[in-house]
């Protein structure tokens, strides 16, 4: 009990209006789930203030702890007004303060005089500069007015004097209080406790040491007599009265009992005539304390039990992320200090936290802890990790020591209505040593989980499931396999692993801590070029000994590709919903050479934009579908997909697309809806396909319209494949574009080199230069003196290749350019009967073949 002239306050009732009553602005401030009175006010700059009337007394000590979650400044501080001669503390009043923080981040004592400050004791400077910051403060004050100012940071054991000084001015004033003075961002970091004026010391923490010692630590320094004397602690349910009492710092004294602490028994500890440096007595002050034996966890003795990452759209549950841990063990744990986090983000269990066996926590951030304190015990990480949607690798760590780690993938899930949001992963049997992604699923629950509680989807039936290898991660002098299960560490490392295409395991190297994969290091480098198959002989098992058996893993780096590796098979110009392949615009390639091939920085170009391919390899054979990166889930169940950011536009009526890696050409197409000889499956809805994958050079007469009923067959072989036999090229046709140029035509797409070096014999003609025409598809020649009209032209070429370096040699091919009136109208019809229609005939009167391509009749 506190006598006249004496004030205190621990928030232990959870409640600041009453028993003592402080005042000022009492909506901002609230007492928290740890009884500290805290600040809770709107996130805008302003100040804060709480006091209580004081009757001072000759001789005076205040004492009081601050925490402020952030570095101080001098915007962002804490006050304590020791005397003011008003209880409005934002009024410009005489007295003291004491302040907290500032520019030169001190504790030191000040005089006020109206709206001026005089500084009476200057703290040490930077003694703040920490984040956070946790101090306390005691201020004495004698009867002739000399000051004496002590803090205590958690790092200390005896308090820190910061100075003296004598100031008499103001005696008599009567109310005391704090002030927090915050910009918008710190509005709520400010947290304020353990106050007392002339009053006892009181009880802030009991810590158990072991089942016969227990230290007491209270919220000022002692008096050294009385706090050593033993008879004045007891602690109730027969233990009775410490048999030692041992002042071990200025505010805390380690007990001895003779009767040891039964284990998780709740006790009460009763101090009487303990006295503080002044000679505030306690009367009675009581604690309660809780023998736990911790234990020293060790892997898989605490679990993370449930995952709650993608919590939107919510089901049932807070719209917040969370992560269960649960204690499958018989022993208690001491958390504090217990780090949990991913691989970007760890975040630190606060001290005095613990989890008795068979029981379970929430994990959250700590600003969300009020949203699951209904599901159970809660406990706020100050830094809670990101828990990302398609997967994430989450490590719980206690006393150092890794505990339980989790690597889990959207596929857990198992049913993509949960993925989609709202449902947790809950581990299946949290005591299996062998967790694994077999062991988690989607919750079952209603509400989307069961936060601290046993899980819905829980079932401890013994597992004789046989462990199975997730993925694999290569680089060329090494292979790194992942398996569903924590694995039987010597099992990996004495297995034995072959490889083909002569490569050797040179190396074995097992994951530490979690045994869920191993590393193969190789005697020589991979050709990346090459398909390997790695076979794992028998004897592989799980931690539990669920056997591997033999299983094989197809590897390989993939090499990049050069001309014609890869082709353009099918094209999806004009996409129809009424069919029923994807309506979306693809293209489909198609790996004809022997060679795995890795599809990074592949570019699909129709000329005006460009999309980049990544992240596929390609065996022999095989065939990738190219799409836009929206349309992948539509195309998965037709084969392997390729998404680029940016599908280029395939132009209904024809366009020029092209596969390029850097600057070469993998391979072009340049076509027309006339290619798909198809008047109704031009309209749309139908795919254009080649023929032949190994005619290289053909053009239209290699492609036609898809004869499959769902109108493509994407990823898969073309509906009208057909092997031909491949021939030699030749001279197709003469085009006569004036006097002074021509234009040999090929049947397929030539070389451009060659064209550009081919030597055109025949007739008397020179020609002063030639060009490619149209991709190769002809030659252009320029003749320095006319051609005649009514003449017969022989061209002949002695050598030229293909584009697929196919090789003619001596072609030739005669065409007589036609005269004036070798071509006359002689015929005409302009007015049909009924559903005639007009028509014109020409007649060849020459004696040569006459090609029309480019005429027009006007």
């Amino acid at each position: 009990m506190l006598t006249f002239g004496q004030v205190g306050d621990n928030f232990s009732d959870g409640d600041f209006t009453n028993n003592p009553t402080w005042v000022g602005d009492v909506s901002e401030f609230e007492v928290n789930s740890t009884f500290q009175l805290h600040l809770n006010a709107p996130a805008t700059t302003n100040e804060s203030y709480l006091s209580l009337p004081l009757s001072l007394a000759a001789t005076s000590e205040w004492v009081f702890t601050v925490a402020m979650d952030f570095n101080p400044s001098g915007s962002n501080l804490f006050q304590f007004h020791l005397i003011s001669d008003s209880s409005n503390l934002e009024s410009e009043h005489n007295g003291y303060f004491v302040q907290v923080g500032g520019t030169d981040d001190e504790v030191s004592l000040y005089r006020k005089d109206g709206a001026t400050h005089t500084l009476i004791i200057d703290g040490i400077d930077e003694r703040l500069d920490l984040d956070p910051v946790n101090v306390r403060v005691k201020v004495i004050r004698s009867s002739t007015g000399d000051w004496q100012l002590y803090s205590t940071l958690d790092t200390d054991t005896f308090d820190f004097h910061e100075g003296s000084t004598t100031d008499a001015t103001y005696v008599g004033l009567g109310n005391c209080g704090l002030l927090c003075d915050y910009t918008s961002t710190r509005s709520t970091l400010f947290q304020f406790d353990d106050f007392g004026y002339n009053s006892p010391p009181m009880i802030t923490e009991l810590e158990v040491l072991d089942a016969n010692t227990l230290v007491v630590i209270f919220n000022e320094s002692l008096e050294t007599s009385s706090a050593a004397l033993a008879s004045n602690y007891t602690v109730d349910s027969g233990i009775g009265v410490a048999s030692s009492a041992t002042l071990t710092s200025t505010n805390s004294v380690e007990l001895s009992f003779a009767t040891a602490f039964s284990l998780a028994t709740l006790y009460s500890l009763t101090v009487s005539n303990v006295s503080d440096t002044l000679g505030n007595a306690i009367s009675t002050e009581t604690g309660a304390f809780e023998y736990l034996n911790y234990g020293v966890a060790g892997l898989r003795d605490i679990v993370i039990n449930e995952i709650m990452a993608d919590p939107s759209p919510a089901v049932g549950m807070p719209e917040i992320e969370f992560v269960e841990i649960y204690n499958t063990s018989s022993n208690y744990f001491d958390l504090s200090g217990a780090e949990f986090g991913d691989q970007s983000t760890t975040g630190s269990v606060p001290a005095g936290n613990n989890i008795a066996p068979d029981s379970y926590i929430i994990l959250c951030d700590d600003s969300d802890t009020a949203s699951f304190s209904a599901f159970g015990k809660v406990i706020g990480l100050p830094t809670f990790p990101g828990l990302n949607n398609a997967g994430d690798e989450l490590s719980l760590f206690v006393g150092g020591v890794l505990v339980d780690r989790v690597t889990y993938t959207e596929s857990w899930y198992a049913e993509t209505s949960k993925s989609d949001g709202g449902y947790t992963l809950e581990q299946i049997n949290p005591t299996s040593p062998c967790s694994g992604a077999n062991n988690w699923i989607a919750s079952d629950d209603a509400s989307g989980g069961t936060p601290g509680q046993e899980n819905s989807v829980y079932d401890t039936t013994p597992d004789t499931s046989p462990p199975t290898i997730l993925d694999y991660n290569l680089s060329a002098s090494s292979i790194e396999l992942m398996f569903s299960k924590t694995m039987d560490s010597a099992s990996l490392a004495t297995a034995t692993y072959t490889i083909d295409n002569g490569i050797t395991v040179s190396g074995i190297s097992v994951a530490p801590l979690t045994f869920n994969g191993v590393t193969l290091s190789f005697t020589a480098p991979v050709d990346s070029s090459l398909l390997y198959t790695l076979t794992i002989n028998s004897g592989v098992t799980d931690c539990i000994g669920n056997e591997l058996g033999t299983d094989t893993v197809t590897f390989g780096i993939g090499a990049s590709p050069l001309p014609f590796d890869l082709i353009i098979n099918e094209l999806y110009p004009d996409p129809d919903e009424t069919s029923a392949i994807p309506a979306a615009e693809y293209v489909e390639i198609y790996n004809r050479s022997e060679k795995l091939i890795l599809l990074d920085g592949l570019i699909l170009t129709d000329g005006s934009s460009d999309a980049y391919v990544s992240g596929v390899v390609l065996k022999p054979n095989s065939y990738a579908i190219i799409c836009d990166d929206g349309f992948e889930s539509q195309f998965e169940s037709y084969g392997i997909v390729a998404t680029v950011g940016s599908m280029p536009s395939l132009n209904n009526a024809g366009d020029a697309v092209s596969l390029r890696l850097g600057e070469s050409n993998i391979d072009v197409v340049n076509y027309s809806n006339l290619w798909y000889r198809d008047d109704e499956k031009d309209a749309g809805g139908y795919s254009l396909e080649r023929i032949d994958p190994n005619n290289l050079c053909g053009l239209s007469e290699n492609w036609a319209a898809s004869n499959n009923d769902d109108g493509g067959t994407p990823g898969s072989e073309n509906s009208i494949y057909s092997e031909s036999t491949l021939t030699s090229p030749v001279l197709s046709g003469v085009l006569f574009q004036s006097l002074n140029e021509v234009i040999l035509l090929f049947d397929r797409k030539m070389d451009s080199l060659s064209l550009t070096q081919v030597n055109v014999l025949g007739g008397s003609q020179v020609y002063s230069s030639q060009s490619v025409y149209k991709n190769g598809t002809g030659l252009m020649l320029s003749a320095d003196i006319p051609f005649s009209r009514g003449q017969l032209y022989t061209f002949q070429l002695d050598a030229v290749d293909d584009c697929a370096g196919l090789s003619a040699l001596d072609l030739t091919i005669e065409q007589y350019l036609h005269d004036s009136a070798d071509i006359v109208i002689n015929e005409l019809l302009s007015n049909p009967i009924e559903s005639g229609s007009d028509f014109v005939e020409l007649f060849n009167q020459s004696s040569y073949e006459i090609n029309l391509q480019n005429w027009s009749l006007g």
